[in-house]
């Protein structure tokens, strides 16, 4: 899935124009990464050159000057961070998120650090829990408050709810991007001129906004955006999403058929393991689930398998690992839809998302496997 499709939209209403932003590039970073660097370090030239021509400079020269390089170096961390997501740097565990006391963490974060500036009024948040990594949820949800504190001409209102089918948390914050007083002349009823939408997104465009596509990428987050002659909202969906609030049901309960991601009744299971123990734990995992669940102990029995017939999961131990194993992976994600890939590592109780599949370590295999399996499940969906 690639970053147009994570970020496509619904139709716009009549009084809004979302905007489908296309898979950002190296070049697009570094052409964004020059101009925020070189504009705050021209100015910062500019006043040094001032002070060498007088002598002096004031508190407001020199809280300017040190505004302007802060601002240059701010610039320079992003764009080491985005060049990190595209140089596959980054590792990733599967655990329950807390989601609403990560933005209660973001909005005291920026509050702290940005004071004086546009205020975040938290309207609703509702106790919502998603699967992912800590650290990366963390990072999508400082992106998009750093972006909208960059962009906000009023009160930046967040709102956070769970959508209930499919079960998804969903995360708004609305803003004024523009003063009413300066709104260019709408006809009542009509959507904005498409140059007038097209020239406040460009101005957004920022490498906080590159950084918040980046990361929502890598975290199975859907990012939209839509504007209007002076307002923005901005709407962050979570997939992955398992409250157990929700009406008694959890979202990881794969076998009810109320879950958002969900394997049906009946579908097939395939284990690929040589040692007893590791099928045990995969049958003790998925007891009570009705599900077919089938073991070969050889990569060639799996490949003779899926001749028959591919199954929805593909759960193998990570000795396996080689060429005939890869081939066997490449056919199942060209499935459609694609198979769901989950790896049995030597030892531990951890869980890492991979481009390929996620890793769940053994001792933590009955109490996350029907979780990693929903991600992943949600992940190829």
């Amino acid at each position: 899935m690639n970053l147009a499709e994570l970020n496509a939209l619904e139709l716009p209403s009549s009084h809004a124009t979302p905007l489908l932003s296309p898979a950002p590039t190296a070049g697009d970073v570094m052409g964004r990464l020059a101009a925020e660097v070189s504009m705050p370090l021209t100015q910062a030239l500019d006043r040094l050159v001032e002070l060498v021509s007088c002598g002096r400079i004031d508190k407001a020269g020199l809280q300017a000057l040190r505004r302007d390089i802060g601002s240059a170096r701010r610039a320079g961390l992003r764009g080491q961070q985005i060049a990190r997501f595209i140089g596959g740097q980054v590792q990733q565990s599967v655990e329950r998120v807390p989601l609403t006391a990560v933005l209660d963490e973001v909005l005291d974060e920026l509050a702290a650090r940005s004071p004086g500036s546009a205020p975040a009024r938290r309207l609703a948040l509702t106790e919502v829990e998603v699967l992912g990594d800590t650290s990366m949820i963390h990072l999508v949800l400082q992106a998009a408050a750093d972006w909208s504190l960059g962009c906000a001409r009023s009160a930046i209102d967040w709102k956070l709810d769970v959508k209930p089918w499919p079960v998804q948390g969903r995360l708004t914050c609305r803003f004024n991007h523009l003063p009413e007083d300066l709104a260019p002349d709408v006809p009542t009823g009509s959507a904005p001129a498409a140059t007038d939408t097209l020239d406040a997104a460009d101005s957004m465009d920022s490498l906080d906004w590159l950084m918040l596509q980046y990361s929502a990428h890598l975290a199975g987050v859907t990012v939209m955006r839509e504007l209007d002659a002076t307002t923005c909202l901005l709407t962050l969906a979570f997939p992955h999403t398992v409250n157990d609030t929700l009406e008694g049901v959890s979202a990881v309960d794969i076998g009810s058929g109320t879950s958002a991601i969900a394997l049906a009744p009946g579908s097939q299971v395939l284990v690929l393991a040589t040692r007893r123990d590791a099928r045990q734990l995969v049958r003790d995992a998925l007891q009570g689930q009705e599900l077919f669940i089938d073991y070969v102990p050889s990569v060639m029995g799996a490949h003779e398998y899926c001749n028959e017939g591919c199954p929805q999961v593909l759960i193998y131990e990570s000795a396996f690992d080689g060429e005939s194993l890869r081939a066997l992976q490449a056919r199942l994600v060209q499935q459609s839809p694609p198979v769901a890939l989950i790896e049995i590592t030597p030892a531990g109780r951890g869980c890492e998302v991979g481009q390929v599949a996620t890793r769940v370590g053994p001792d933590g295999l009955k109490q996350s496997l029907s979780s990693v399996l929903v991600m992943e499940l949600a992940r190829r969906g």
